[in-house]
C-alpha cells in the first residue's frame, strides 16, 4: 500500500504508456487484457490496429502456450476478437490468429523431427494442420475472388474511387500472399509428417506461385536473384525445397537450397541452412560418401571453424540410430561422441532410452565416453551443489565414472577422436578433484594443456589446475605449494590477460583490499563480457558506498555521484531477475535503499536517479520475498524526500500523513516528520510575513507538535537538542495564525508554550515578545507587562523592538492603571515630541486622545 502511494506522486500513466511498459518487460498476458480493455473505447481504424495488435499477440501466446487449456482459452479469446469487426478485415485477423496456431504445431513438427514430441503430440500436430489448411483454402478462395472484383472496380471507377479501391486492392494482395505463405508452410509440414508424396507436391505448387513460377518452368534457375533478399521469398525457397526433398533425389533438393548461399539472402536464413540441408539428407539416408552428404556437410562446418549446435548434433544421432547400417553406426557414434564432450546429458540419458537395445552390444571409445558421462553425471546427481560426495553412495559412483573414462581413454580407437579424447580426459580430471584428489587432478588437468588446442578449453584447464593446487596449499600451507600456486597464477594472467577467469583474480584480491578510488578502478577495468564483470560493478559499487559514507567534501560528492552511475543499472538487473531470484530480490532491496540514500543527499540530490528507483520498486510485490521491516516506511520516507526537494510540498503532505496513519512513531516516520518541517519553515521564512502564509504556518503546528510530543513533556522535548528552535518555530506560527483568525485554542495553545519556552530561556526576546502578544487573550494583563517590561530594558531605547514593546506597556497600563498611564505618556512625550515611528506613535497618539477624553484626565 505504501510503494502505492509512493507511485501515486511519481508517475502519471497514460494507456500507452502502460502498453509500452507491459511490452518492454514481455508482460503479455497483461498486455493482451490491456488491449482488450482499451479497445472498448475505441472504434473504427484505431480499432482495427488494436484487433490487428491483440491478434498477433494471441498468436505469440499460443506460440508460448504449453498447456492445452490454455490454447483452447487463447483460442476462444481470439474467435470472440472476430466478433464485431467487419467482415472485411476479419480474414486479416483470422490469418493473424491461424498463423498463432500453425506455429504451435510447427514446434511439434520441429521437435518429433528430434525426437523430443510427447506422445500423441505428433498426431494432434497433424488434425490441427489439417484444419487450418482447410481455413486457410477457405480464405485463399474469398481473397482471390474479391481481389478479381477490386480489379474490375479499379477499371470501371472515376480516377478519385480508383486511389480508395487501390488501396483496398493492395491491402488484398498482401493478405493473399500471407495465406499462400502460411498455406505452404502448413502443407509441408502435413505431408511431411505424413510421408505423403501427393501433399507435398501440393506445397510446391503453392510455393512456387509465390515464386511467381510457372507450371512448366519449377526450376531453380528461374527463381530471381534480386527477389531473395526478401523474407517471404527466401522462405519460400526454403519451402520449396524441404517439399521437394519428400518427392525427389537429394542432388536436385540440394540446388534449390544453393540459391540461398547469395550474400543477399537474410542472414537467419542462411544460418539455419546447413540444418536444413542435414534434414532432408537424413531423412533419404544420404549419411556419407558423397559430396551431399550429411558426412560431408558436418565435415565443411568444421573445418570452417563453425560450432555445429547441440540439436544437430542430436538429430543426426536419432536418425543414424534408427536407421541402423554401418554408415549410419558410424554416423551416430559420431554424433554421440560429440554430445558427450558437450556433456549433453539430457540428451544422452534420451537415446539411451530410446535406443538402448541398439547401443547394447556396441563397443569404442565413442559409447566408453558415453557411458562415463552418464556415471560422472550420476555421481554428481549423489552429491551436494558443489559436486562433492557426502556419502559413500557417492563417492563409489565417482570411483565407478572415473575407471569407466579410464577404459574410453584405453580403448584402440580413440586416437580418431581427436577433441573428444580431450574432453574425456578433462572429464577424468574432474573426477578426481571432486573425489578430493587434488595432486593428481592438478597433474590431470597440467598434462592436458600439452594437448589442448582449443584456447578455452586450456585456459578451463589452467584454471583448474590453479583451483586445484589452492586446496593443496589450504591442507599444507608448505611454502613450496604456495610457489607454485603463484607461479600457475602468474602464468595464467600472462597466457589470458583478458582471459575467463582473469576478472576473477582481479575480484578476488580487491576483496581484500581496503576500498579506495584506485580499487575501484581495477575493478572497473573488469570488461563488461567478462563472467565476473558483476561480481567486479558489484564490489565497485560496494567500495564507492563506503567511500562516500567516510569522506567529506568533493570526493565525497565525486564517490556519491559514481556510485549511482553503478549501482542504478545493477540494480535494474536485479529487479528484472528478481521474481525468479531470492538472491537478486534481496540485492534489489538492499540496494535500492542505499542508491535513495545517496541520490537525495543534500550535497547530491540526483533527482532522477531517485524517481527512477521509486519508479522501478513498484514491481516488488512480484518479488519472491518479502521486504524487509521498516523497508516499506523507508521508501515512502525516500518518496517524501524527492516530493520535498521537487517543491512538491501537497504531494508530500500526503505522503507523509499515510505514513502517521500506518506507522505512527515509527524511525522513517520521525524523518519524514523531520524532514516536512524543515522544508515547511525554509518555506515560510523564504515567503516573508506579508505573504497568505497560513497553509505553511498550519504545517509547522501540526508537524512540529508532532516531534514535541515524542517527549513525555515540554520542558523534557526542550532540553533535546534543536528542539528550542521547533517549539519556537510552532510558537511563532501559531502566534501569526491567531493573529489573522483569532482563533481561542490557537492563542491558549501559543500560550503555553511560550510559557514553557520562557521557564527555559527567561530572557529571550523572540519569547518574551510572543507571551506578551498572547496573554492578554488569557486574561493575564500583570503577565503580559512583565514580558513588555522586561523587553524595554532589553532593548536599545528608541530602536523597533523597544517602541513596540513601550507601546503595548502603555496600552496595557491605560486599561490597569490610567494614572500610571498618563504619567508615563508625559515622560515619553518630553522625550520623543513626535510620539515616534508609525505604527507606534499612531497608537500612543490613540491611547493619549483615549485617555483625555475620559473623566477626570488630562492629556500629556
Amino acid at each position: 500500500m505504501m510503494l502505492c502511494a509512493v507511485a501515486s506522486f511519481c508517475t502519471t500513466v497514460r494507456g500507452d504508456d502502460v502498453a509500452s511498459f507491459l511490452e518492454t518487460r514481455d508482460f503479455d498476458r497483461l498486455l493482451a487484457i490491456h488491449l482488450e480493455q482499451e479497445m472498448e473505447g475505441l472504434s473504427g481504424e484505431a480499432r482495427a490496429d488494436a484487433a490487428q495488435r491483440l491478434a498477433r499477440l494471441y498468436a505469440s501466446l499460443l506460440m508460448q502456450a504449453v498447456d492445452r487449456g490454455d490454447r483452447a482459452y487463447l483460442e476462444t479469446r481470439g474467435l470472440q476478437l472476430l466478433k464485431g469487426i467487419p467482415s472485411g478485415e476479419a480474414d486479416d485477423l483470422r490469418v493473424e490468429l491461424i498463423n498463432g496456431r500453425y506455429l504451435v504445431a510447427e514446434d511439434v513438427a520441429e521437435r518429433h523431427r528430434l525426437r523430443l514430441d510427447d506422445l500423441g503430440e505428433t498426431q494432434q500436430a497433424i488434425e490441427t494442420l489439417d484444419d487450418l489448411i482447410e481455413q486457410l483454402e477457405r480464405i485463399r478462395l474469398r481473397t482471390e475472388r474479391d481481389l478479381k472484383g477490386t480489379s474490375r472496380s479499379i477499371e470501371r471507377g472515376t480516377p478519385f474511387r480508383s486511389t480508395s479501391r487501390r488501396e483496398r486492392l493492395a491491402k488484398q494482395e498482401q493478405l493473399l500472399r500471407r495465406t499462400r505463405y502460411l498455406l505452404g508452410w502448413a502443407t509441408y509440414y502435413r505431408a511431411w509428417l505424413s510421408g505423403d508424396a501427393m501433399m507435398a507436391e501440393q506445397a510446391q505448387a503453392i510455393f512456387a506461385e509465390l515464386l511467381e513460377l510457372q507450371p512448366g518452368d519449377i526450376k531453380p534457375e528461374f527463381v530471381s536473384r534480386d527477389l531473395r533478399s526478401e523474407d517471404v521469398i527466401a522462405w519460400s525457397i526454403l519451402g520449396m525445397a524441404a517439399s521437394r526433398g519428400i518427392t525427389h533425389s537429394s542432388v536436385s533438393t540440394m540446388q534449390w537450397f544453393d540459391l540461398l548461399e547469395e550474400a543477399n539472402v537474410p542472414e537467419t536464413i542462411r544460418t539455419m541452412l546447413p540444418a536444413w540441408r542435414l534434414a532432408v539428407l537424413l531423412d533419404n539416408g544420404d549419411y556419407t560418401g558423397s559430396s551431399a552428404s550429411v558426412s560431408q556437410i558436418i565435415d565443411r562446418l568444421e573445418r570452417s571453424g563453425t560450432l555445429v549446435p547441440t540439436t544437430w548434433w542430436r538429430l543426426i544421432a536419432v536418425h543414424a540410430l534408427e536407421a541402423d547400417d554401418d554408415f549410419a553406426m558410424e554416423l551416430a557414434d559420431r554424433a554421440i561422441a560429440e554430445l558427450a564432450a558437450r556433456n549433453a546429458l539430457n540428451h544422452l540419458y534420451d537415446l539411451v532410452e530410446r535406443y538402448g537395445e541398439i547401443l547394447s552390444d556396441r563397443d569404442g571409445f565413442a559409447l566408453a565416453y558415453a557411458r562415463g558421462v552418464l556415471l560422472f553425471q550420476e555421481a554428481k546427481s549423489r552429491s551436494d551443489a558443489d559436486g562433492l560426495p557426502q556419502t559413500e553412495a557417492a563417492r563409489v559412483a565417482y570411483q565407478d565414472a572415473q575407471r569407466q573414462l579410464t577404459l574410453a581413454l584405453q580403448q584402440s580407437d580413440r586416437e580418431r577422436w581427436g577433441s573428444a579424447q580431450v574432453a574425456c580426459s578433462s572429464l577424468l580430471a574432474w573426477s578426481l578433484y571432486l573425489q578430493g584428489h587434488h595432486a593428481d587432478a592438478r597433474d590431470q588437468f597440467l598434462q592436458l594443456l600439452d594437448r589442448e588446442e582449443d584456447r578455452d578449453r586450456y585456459e578451463e584447464s589452467l584454471w583448474m589446475a590453479i583451483v586445484s593446487q589452492d586446496h593443496l596449499v589450504r591442507l599444507t600451507d608448505r611454502a613450496e605449494a604456495v610457489q607454485e600456486l603463484e607461479g600457475l597464477v602468474d602464468r595464467y594472467l600472462e597466457t589470458f590477460p583478458d582471459g575467463a577467469r582473469s576478472g576473477e583474480l582481479t575480484v578476488r584480491r580487491s576483496a581484500r583490499s581496503e576500498a579506495s578510488l584506485e580499487a575501484v578502478e581495477r575493478l572497473l577495468a573488469v570488461t563488461e563480457d567478462d563472467p565476473v564483470w558483476i561480481q567486479a560493478q558489484q564490489g565497485a559499487s560496494r567500495m564507492l558506498y563506503r567511500l562516500f559514507s567516510r569522506e567529506k567534501g568533493s570526493q565525497r560528492i565525486e564517490s556519491g555521484s559514481r556510485y549511482l552511475t553503478i549501482s542504478v543499472p545493477l540494480l535494474m538487473l536485479d529487479v528484472e531477475r528478481a521474481p525468479d531470484d531470492q538472491a537478486a530480490a534481496g540485492r534489489a532491496l538492499a540496494r535500492s535503499r542505499r542508491i535513495l540514500e545517496v541520490a537525495l543527499d543534500d550535497d547530491l540530490q540526483r533527482l532522477v536517479a531517485a524517481d527512477s528507483v521509486l519508479s522501478t520498486m513498484q514491481v516488488m510485490d512480484s518479488f519472491p520475498i518479502e521486504p524487509p521491516d521498516g523497508y516499506m516506511e523507508e521508501i515512502a520516507y525516500r518518496a517524501v524526500q524527492l516530493n520535498l526537494s521537487r517543491k512538491s510540498i501537497d504531494a508530500a503532505t500526503q505522503l507523509v500523513g499515510s505514513l502517521i496513519e500506518s506507522d505512527p512513531g515509527g524511525l522513517w516516520t520521525r524523518l519524514a516528520v523531520r524532514a516536512i518541517f524543515r522544508a515547511t519553515r525554509d518555506r515560510w521564512i523564504e515567503s516573508g510575513p506579508d505573504a497568505d502564509r497560513r497553509a505553511d504556518a498550519a504545517r509547522l503546528i501540526y508537524y512540529g507538535n508532532l516531534l514535541l510530543q515524542e517527549a513525555a513533556s515540554i520542558p523534557e522535548a526542550l532540553e533535546a537538542p534543536g528542539m528550542v528552535a521547533v517549539a519556537s518555530i510552532v510558537a511563532k506560527a501559531g502566534l501569526e495564525s491567531w493573529l489573522s483568525s483569532r482563533d481561542d485554542q490557537m492563542a491558549v495553545d501559543s500560550w503555553r508554550l511560550y510559557g514553557e519556552l520562557l521557564a527555559a530561556h527567561p530572557r529571550n526576546q523572540e519569547f518574551l515578545r510572543g507571551r506578551g502578544l498572547l496573554s492578554p487573550s488569557q486574561g493575564d494583563l500583570d503577565e503580559a507587562m512583565r514580558c513588555w517590561r522586561i523587553l524595554m530594558v532589553g532593548t536599545s531605547s528608541g530602536s523597533v523592538p523597544w517602541f513596540e514593546a513601550r507601546t503595548n506597556l502603555i496600552e496595557l497600563l491605560s486599561e490597569a492603571d490610567p494614572a500610571r498611564a498618563d504619567d508615563v505618556l508625559r515622560q515619553h512625550r518630553v522625550l520623543f515630541p513626535d510620539w515616534g515611528p508609525e505604527p507606534w506613535g499612531e497608537r500612543l497618539r490613540d491611547v493619549s486622545k483615549r485617555l483625555s477624553e475620559s473623566p477626570d484626565r488630562e492629556a500629556p
